[in-house]
């Protein structure tokens, strides 16, 4: 990535730290978070408006969606630790972490969305916001490595900027071309071959599934775990409620 993108990540640090939970977070604009979300996955898109339509109506797609993002970063962290960590026994297990809390704020996600029909589902938008806010900082501990020793990296100020400066930092975080592009398309035609089928969608968690599992091994050897597998996202039994 980019340094100017790196160094724009830096500032999810304080996301899910101690004094974000006050009221700067309200702040994290989840409606404008999703839709840099789907500005970015739609680029791909032969018709970039039915691409955004699709997302927007259905919560299964864009959970789906963030389970990728999620697996990416613990694939960019895992091929880069080594590489570019001080102490990669340390940030392979806070990223273990972190893509597990992302993953459990996914699953969360999912089952108040399956519910959605039924139910008034009251915490919809609450997890959400947990569920943006977990994956940012999935992308914070995955790139920190690679930014350290970078000028400017400890002159983001006060937290409730950083917060403020939450969708530059998923805006951002997208933009790399060389790595994120080939997902995004990856990811289209994902959804495409989805359509309205419940069990393509299950198909696609599972794929996703592996491919995060594999990620997850790697960081637990630098880590020196015997034996640890993250939690895997959620395959849905039934498509929920847009």
């Amino acid at each position: 990535m980019r340094t100017s993108q790196l160094l724009a990540m830096t500032a999810a640090a304080c996301l899910l730290l101690a004094g974000c939970g006050t009221a700067p977070l309200s702040r994290f604009d989840v409606t404008g978070a999703n839709n840099i979300l789907n500005d970015w996955s739609c680029e791909a898109a032969d018709n970039r408006q039915a691409c955004v339509d699709d997302y927007n109506a259905n919560a299964g797609k864009r959970l789906l969606r963030g389970h990728l993002i999620v697996t990416v970063f613990a694939r960019y962290g895992a091929a880069r630790f080594d590489s570019y960590s001080e102490d990669i026994v340390n940030d392979s297990t806070k990223l273990l972490g972190r893509v597990e809390t992302a993953e459990n704020e996914l699953a969360k996600a999912v089952a108040v969305a399956a519910k959605a029909g039924t139910a008034p589902g009251i915490f919809y938008e609450v997890n959400r916001v947990d569920s943006f806010l977990a994956i940012i900082d999935v992308m914070e501990i995955a790139t920190r490595p690679t930014r350290r020793g970078l000028l400017g990296f400890v002159l983001l100020s006060s937290p409730a900027e950083r917060v403020d400066a939450g969708l530059d930092i998923l805006r951002n975080a997208l933009k790399d071309k060389l790595y994120l592009d080939a997902y995004r398309k990856s990811l289209e035609k994902t959804r495409l071959y989805v359509g309205d089928d419940k069990q393509k969608l299950q198909e696609a968690w599972t794929t996703i599934n592996t491919q995060l599992d594999e990620s997850c091994k790697r960081l637990a050897e630098y880590a020196k775990l015997k034996a640890h597998h993250c939690i895997p996202a959620p395959t849905p039994a039934s498509k929920p409620a847009g």
